[in-house]
């Protein structure tokens, strides 16, 4: 099974301030909307309430949460990462994107193989963080460049980042 974590960031890794997106991009939207398309999404219970109307038809929303009894149409309440892993695989579905917050982040990077990650130029300030990356676990496979116009606030890159694989070695740890 496939962990894929999909975000928007700026360059201080900033995902959001005050609950909201402090941008406007409607070519990322339309990124994400696709790729998200008919697949299970792993997001915390905040993001999740924050993005309410945003789930479609054929997606499995997993909500991580420490809420006993939370409702999820369509969907689910797990406790843990492995759980959502698990509900995703018995739901017959191939991948899991993580969707955000912050610690929904941090708890499932050790397990994701994929990052497509938007990264807004510039400095626009928030109070939720993407984690940091070890830019020797992660290398980047593709990148589109899109400039600020009328639609976009500001300029931004897409990326997608593979998990580098662990090569072995005869060496004495």
């Amino acid at each position: 099974m496939h962990v894929t974590m999909i975000a928007a960031m700026d360059g201080e890794r900033a995902l959001s301030r005050g609950g909201r997106v402090p941008w406007h991009l409607p070519a990322d939207v339309a990124m994400f909307r696709g790729y998200c398309e008919g697949k299970a999404l792993l997001a915390g219970r905040r993001t999740w309430e924050q993005m309410r109307g945003w789930f479609r038809a054929g997606q499995l929303p997993l909500v991580l949460t420490r809420r006993e009894g939370l409702e999820v149409p369509g969907g689910r309440a797990v406790g843990s990462v492995g759980e959502a892993l698990r509900e995703t695989w018995v739901r017959g579905y191939g991948e899991l994107v993580v969707i955000g917050g912050g610690e929904t982040y941090g708890a499932a990077l050790g397990v994701a193989g994929q990052l497509i990650l938007t990264e807004v130029r510039g400095k626009v300030g928030g109070d939720v963080f993407f984690p940091a990356l070890d830019p020797c676990e992660w290398e980047v496979k593709d990148e589109v460049d899109h400039a600020a116009d009328e639609a976009h606030e500001f300029a931004f890159t897409i990326r997608r980042y593979e998990r580098r694989a662990i090569e072995p070695t005869d060496e004495p740890l």
